[in-house]
């Protein structure tokens, strides 16, 4: 129950741990990090994020650390904000559920048969112990797939960053899937933007390739079903 205010040395270990990550992964991800704004977060964040992906509908990296700091997930997960917001929790969970089967259907295809990726949950379940509500609880329903690692486990900072680099080798392979681009990502931008929450359309454009012939939908139950949740 330490006094929220800047420069705090929690604020000072995640900034430089974000500086760290942000060294090691490349100039390709955006990383960010918080640990409240005006007040302690629940769940404190660090993510790694392409810039064609937005935190608020997209897919990213994410370590969440648990609100009685007992563990801290490494995932791979899905934005929930935005689409909450424009087309209802009960259309965003459809999409959430359409996105999530196809990145474990991408991650499967990956592994060679024989072997697993050490550590890594495709259920992407995640217990972050901060209520039902709130924004633990979208990171939760956000979750796709996801490592968990607990409080005292001795972990080398090697392994970590292999793990890491495992889970971005991932990302990478979704993000540049023609079905992802073409089925998944140019329809949901393209339902926010003729929504009105998409206001710069710039990457949905560079998104959008030939979709006049594909089976894509814009939500999983389509945006028109999405207007009456």
């Amino acid at each position: 129950s330490e006094q929220f205010k800047k420069g705090h040395r929690w604020m000072q270990l995640l900034d430089s741990i974000e500086l760290g990550l942000q060294r090691n992964i490349g100039e390709r991800f955006a990383v960010r990090s918080s640990c409240g704004c005006g007040g302690w977060a629940k769940v404190p964040w660090i993510a790694v994020s392409d810039p064609s992906e937005s935190t608020q509908h997209g897919l990213y990296l994410q370590y969440l650390f648990r609100s009685d700091m007992s563990a801290v997930y490494l995932c791979l997960g899905q934005g929930t904000s935005k689409l909450k917001t424009a087309f209802g929790p009960q259309a965003a969970n459809r999409h959430l559920a359409h996105v999530g089967e196809f990145v474990r259907e991408k991650c499967r295809d990956m592994v060679p048969e024989g072997h697993e990726m050490t550590n890594l949950d495709l259920s992407g379940s995640i217990q972050l112990r901060a209520g039902s509500q709130g924004l633990g609880a979208d990171y939760e329903r956000g979750s796709v797939i996801s490592r968990i690692y607990h409080h005292g486990e001795p972990l080398s900072e090697r392994t970590l960053l292999d793990e890491l680099d495992e889970m971005v080798q991932i990302y990478e392979a979704v993000l540049s899937d023609e079905r992802y681009i073409n089925e998944i990502k140019a329809p949901i931008d393209q339902a926010l933007f003729d929504a009105g929450h998409l206001k710069d359309n710039r990457k949905r454009k560079l998104a959008l390739t030939d979709v006049s012939g594909g089976g894509g939908t814009p939500m999983a139950g389509g945006p028109s079903s999405a207007a009456a949740d």
